[in-house]
C-alpha cells in the first residue's frame, strides 16, 4: 500500500490483500493512496433485494481521523435474542444468511448484515447507547462459518422523508424527538478549525432546499457527480494543516471514505445529525452458486442521516456507487432465474365399478324398518349440525359485537393497539409492565415477522398520539392507510396461536 491510510481501520479496508485479511479497526485515518484487498471475504443470500452490509459506524472526526468512543465497551446478547433497534416506523423485515470465506482480522469480530439488525442466530455484542454503532460476534469468526441475521429495512418513501423539516426551520418538530440530546452530542460534532469553505459550499449546494431530505439529496448529488468529482484509489497525501473535506473540495478526487466524510461533515454543519458507516456494498451475483459474493474490494464507506420517526436512512455520495443497485463498473446486475412451469396434475378417470357388481341401491332390501332407522339417524345428524352452526353464528355475532365495542372510549389508533395487546395476551405474550410500546412490539414482531410492518407502524402512531407534541400527531387515517390494518388482526392471532401449538407439541 502506498501512503498512510490505515484500513486496519476501515482504513485497513483499503490496504493490500494479506493473509489473514485485515479490514476494520477502532479508528480510520484518511491519508494518501490505498489499494483495496482482493479475494472473496463472504457471500450471502437474502429474502429480499441485495443490501449494503454495515459492520459499524464512526461519529467523531478531527479533520483527518474518525473514531467512535462507543466501540470501547459493549453489551452481550444471546443467539436469537431481540436486539435494540433504532428503526421506529415504516420498515419491512428481511432475512440474510451469511457465509464467511476469509475472516476479517480486525480489532473486533464484526458481524455484517443489512441495517438494522434485530436478531443474529449467534451470540453477539452490540456497541453504542442509545444508538447501536457496531455489531460483533462474541467468539472469533472462522472460515466457512455461517450466521443468519434478521434486519428491519426502512420502507420510508421520499414523500415520507420530505415531511421532515430542516432542524433550523422547525426546532419544535425536532424537540419532540426524545433522542435529541444524544443526537446533538454525538452526531453534530465537526472538527475545530474546519475551513469556512466547507460550510459555504454546503450552503451553496443546498440553496433552495425545502426539507431535510431535499438538502441531503442535493449534497449527495453534487458529491457523486462524475463531471465534478472522480473516484480514485491513488491520491496525494492529505496535508497535516488541511482537513480532509477541504482537501477533497480542492483536489476533486478520492475514494469512498473521502466522500462519506465530506457529506457527513457538510450535513452536520447544516444541523443534520449524521454518521459514517463502514462495511461492504452489496457485492455481485454469482449466477452459478446463486449467492451474492462480497470481495475485499467491496469494502465501502457511506452516510446515514437521522430522521425523527424513521431512524437512520442511508445515503451514498461516492461517484459510481448507488444504494439501489450494484456498481455498474464492477458488479453485474443479477437477473431473475427463469422458473420452470409448474407441473400440472394429470386428470385421472373415476374408478369404474368392478365387473359383476352393480352400484348399491338404497331402496333394495332391508325392509321399511331399516329405512326408517336410516332416515331418523340422518335427521338427527342434520339437526345437530344445524344447531351447531347456529351456535357458531351466535358466538361469532356476539364476539363481533364485543370486539367492535372493545375500547370504545379510545381513539381508533389506541383501540387498535390495545386489541393487538389483547390478542397477544390470549397466547401468553402479555405486555410486561416494564416494557415500552416499542419494546413489546419488537418482541411481537420477532414472533410474527410477516406482520411486522403494520404492527410497527401502528405502534409508532400510538406513541405519537399519546406522547407526541401536537404538530407530530398522526395524519388522517386514510392517508396513513391504518384502516387496512384491521383485517390483519385475525392473521396475527392465528400465527401466534399456531406458534404456541407447535411449542406445546414439542
Amino acid at each position: 500500500m502506498q501512503g498512510n491510510l490505515s484500513l486496519q481501520n476501515p482504513g485497513s479496508m483499503l490496504r493490500p490483500y494479506q493473509a489473514p485479511t485485515n479490514f476494520f479497526g477502532d479508528q480510520l485515518t484518511i491519508s494518501g493512496s490505498v489499494h483495496l484487498p482482493a479475494g472473496e471475504v463472504l457471500n450471502y443470500t437474502s429474502s429480499a433485494a441485495p443490501q449494503y452490509l454495515p459492520g459499524f459506524s464512526y461519529d467523531r472526526f478531527d479533520g483527518h481521523t474518525w473514531t467512535s468512543p462507543d466501540l470501547t465497551s459493549g453489551q452481550n446478547y444471546d443467539a436469537d435474542a431481540a436486539l435494540p433497534n433504532d428503526t421506529s416506523a415504516s420498515f419491512t423485515p428481511i432475512v440474510t444468511s451469511v457465509t464467511i470465506v476469509q475472516p476479517p482480522d480486525g480489532t473486533k469480530h464484526y458481524l455484517f448484515g443489512p441495517a438494522q439488525p434485530t436478531t443474529f442466530d449467534v451470540a453477539s455484542t452490540l456497541y453504542g447507547q442509545p444508538f447501536v454503532s457496531a455489531w460483533s460476534q462474541q467468539s472469533a469468526l472462522t472460515r466457512g462459518e455461517h450466521y443468519q441475521v434478521t434486519s428491519f429495512i426502512s420502507t420510508a418513501s421520499p414523500q415520507d422523508l420530505a415531511a421532515v423539516p430542516l432542524p433550523q426551520d422547525n426546532p419544535d418538530y425536532w424537540n419532540g424527538d426524545g433522542n435529541l440530546t444524544t443526537l446533538q452530542m454525538l452526531y453534530l460534532q465537526v472538527p475545530n478549525g474546519i475551513s469556512p469553505q466547507v460550510l459555504n459550499t454546503a450552503a451553496q449546494w443546498t440553496h433552495g432546499a425545502t426539507d431535510m431530505y431535499d438538502a441531503l439529496k442535493m449534497l449527495e448529488s453534487h458529491l457523486s457527480d462524475k463531471r465534478q468529482f472522480a473516484y480514485s484509489l491513488d491520491n496525494p497525501p492529505v496535508p497535516n494543516n488541511v482537513d480532509a473535506v477541504s482537501w477533497l473540495l480542492q483536489t476533486r478526487h478520492g475514494y469512498c471514505t473521502y466522500y462519506a466524510t465530506a457529506m457527513t461533515i457538510m450535513a452536520r454543519l447544516l444541523g443534520i445529525p449524521t454518521r459514517m458507516m463502514n462495511g461492504f456494498d452489496h457485492g455481485h451475483m454469482d449466477s452459478k452458486r446463486k449467492v451474492w459474493v462480497v470481495d475485499g474490494s467491496d469494502a465501502h464507506s457511506w452516510v446515514q442521516a437521522y430522521f425523527p420517526g424513521y431512524g437512520w436512512i442511508n445515503f451514498d455520495p461516492t461517484p459510481g456507487f448507488a444504494l439501489n443497485g450494484s456498481q455498474p463498473t464492477k458488479s453485474p446486475v443479477a437477473t431473475a432465474t427463469p422458473t420452470k412451469p409448474a407441473p400440472t396434475a394429470t386428470p385421472t378417470s373415476k374408478k369404474k365399478a368392478a365387473p359383476g357388481k352393480l352400484p348399491s341401491d338404497p331402496q333394495a332390501g332391508g325392509g321399511s324398518t331399516a329405512a326408517d332407522a336410516v332416515t331418523r339417524q340422518r335427521m338427527v345428524i342434520e339437526l345437530s349440525l344445524a344447531a351447531f352452526a347456529g351456535a357458531i353464528l351466535v358466538l361469532l355475532a356476539f364476539g363481533g359485537y364485543w370486539w367492535r365495542n372493545l375500547y370504545t372510549g379510545s381513539s381508533f389508533i389506541s383501540g387498535a393497539y390495545w386489541r393487538v395487546c389483547r390478542l397477544a395476551s390470549l397466547v401468553g405474550l402479555s405486555p410486561k409492565g416494564s416494557q415500552t410500546p416499542y419494546e413489546f412490539s419488537r418482541v411481537l414482531c420477532q414472533r410474527v415477522p410477516q406482520e411486522a410492518s403494520p404492527i410497527w407502524r401502528l405502534t409508532e402512531l400510538f406513541v405519537r398520539e399519546r406522547w407526541g407534541v401536537p404538530h407530530q400527531a398522526p395524519r388522517p387515517l386514510k392517508k396513513d392507510g391504518l384502516g387496512r390494518f384491521t383485517p390483519r388482526f385475525g392473521r396475527i392471532f392465528l400465527r401466534l396461536l399456531w406458534q404456541k401449538a407447535r411449542r406445546s407439541a414439542k
